[in-house]
C-alpha cells in the first residue's frame, strides 16, 4: 500500500505564517502605543518566531521523511537493471 503523496506549501500561504505575522503587528502596535512594554512586545514576537520556525521546521522534516521512504520502497520494487553483469567469483 502506497502513501498518499504529501504537499508542503510555502510558507506565505499557510494560515500559520499569517497568524505570526498579525500577532506580530499586533505587539508592535501595542508596544508603539504604550499599551505594553516594549520588553514585552520583543519578546512575544521573539516566541511567535521560534514556535513558527519549530513547526514549519517539523513539518519540513515529516515531508522530507515521507519522500525519502517513498524513493526508498521504489528502489527496493524495481526490478534490478539488465546491462549489469552479475559478479562471478573466482575458485
Amino acid at each position: 500500500m502506497q502513501s498518499p503523496q504529501i504537499t508542503l506549501k510555502p510558507g506565505v500561504s499557510t494560515s500559520e505564517f499569517w497568524i505570526v505575522v498579525v500577532s506580530g503587528l499586533l505587539l508592535t502596535a501595542q508596544a508603539a502605543l504604550s499599551l505594553v512594554d516594549v520588553a514585552w512586545a520583543m519578546g512575544g514576537v521573539t516566541i511567535l518566531g521560534l514556535v513558527y520556525t519549530s513547526i514549519r521546521g517539523r513539518l519540513k522534516s515529516i515531508h522530507a521523511q515521507t519522500a525519502a521512504d517513498q524513493i526508498k520502497a521504489q528502489i527496493n520494487n524495481a526490478p534490478p537493471p539488465s546491462n549489469v553483469i552479475p559478479f562471478k567469483a573466482e575458485p
